[in-house]
């Protein structure tokens, strides 16, 4: 019963089930285990630790944790590793006869971020300038702006995922977080709407984009934004466009990431009076208090006081 020959067996369990249920686990999240489960096993054989579950004690884990503590990693990554091992040993107890070492094991405290938008005028500057040099990072950063997907959806998106019809486009999410699926819709009228008229650019954008597309001889025929050598984009080549458009138009400073272009599209809506249910769906959140807290924060008084006895 040694970690190394677990890891696989748990992964593989895994592997099935986010198969047989695709609200499970995605595969982002086997990866990120994959990789957790490696440090800790590098971390075991560098200090002359046991890799033989049963002799894998609190103390040995403790001494792991410290040794994030020192390396300086944050809460978050601390927390990560912790979750990782904490299903692991758990999953282990289930097949094994083992102690499981983590049971009093406690996540680090983590202080949530504040959520970050993009102001109007800077969104303003990124819109003219991508608007004035066309091509590809147009429609991938329309995209991102409008559509409020995250980095990974926008990165899965396959180009049978957008639907036109005489009134609009909808756009498909098939791989969002926990493998969620939804529809996002955009809706054009000869209503002269600011809103109205930004649906309308993208989707002339993307209808002309995805006819050039299909012209192209790639690997990934389906893939609907690629990287110049003809593959799926991926998510740190999608990071390298944004801070290249950042320096273009001198907003580097601000260090915008992917993630605030979904915070800044989930503002614009909630502020032009989209109701908390329909900000939810349109973003995927799971839980309604996610976007109550990301997005209205009277909303979060009111729940507070109501709460009072």
């Amino acid at each position: 019963m040694y970690i190394e020959n677990l890891i696989t067996k748990y992964l593989e369990e895994f592997e099935k089930r986010s198969k047989r249920d695709k609200d499970y686990v995605s595969q982002n999240t086997i990866k990120a285990y994959n990789i957790n489960l490696q440090k800790f096993l590098i971390f075991l054989k560098e200090n002359k630790y046991e890799t033989n579950v049963k002799k894998i004690k609190e103390d040995c884990i403790n001494r792991y944790i410290n040794e994030l503590v020192d390396k300086k990693l944050s809460p978050a990554s601390r927390n990560q590793r912790i979750s990782t091992l904490k299903s692991f040993f758990k999953w282990a107890r289930k097949y094994y006869d083992i102690k499981n070492p983590m049971v009093e094991i406690r996540c680090a405290y983590q202080p949530r971020k504040e959520a970050s938008f993009i102001s109007k005028e800077d969104c303003i500057k990124i819109l003219t300038h991508i608007d004035k040099v066309g091509g590809i990072n147009q429609v991938l950063f329309r995209t991102l702006l409008q559509s409020g997907m995250r980095a990974s959806e926008i990165i899965g998106l396959d180009i049978p995922d957008i639907t036109f019809e005489k009134d609009g486009m909808f756009i498909r999410v098939l791989k969002g977080k926990g493998n969620k699926q939804r529809i996002l819709p955009f809706r054009t009228t000869n209503s002269d709407s600011s809103e109205n008229r930004e649906n309308l650019k993208l989707y002339n954008l993307l209808k002309t984009y995805i006819r050039n597309r299909k012209k192209q001889e790639v690997d990934d025929k389906n893939a609907l934004f690629i990287s110049t050598h003809g593959r799926r984009i991926t998510y740190t080549g999608l990071n390298k466009k944004l801070s290249r458009l950042l320096k273009k138009v001198t907003l580097q400073h601000k260090k915008y990431s992917l993630h605030t272009f979904r915070h800044t599209r989930g503002k614009i809506l909630m502020e032009n009076g989209a109701r908390i249910k329909i900000l939810q769906k349109f973003l995927g959140h799971e839980d309604p208090v996610t976007t109550i807290r990301i997005y209205d924060h009277t909303s979060i008084e009111e729940i507070s006081n109501a709460n009072k006895f």
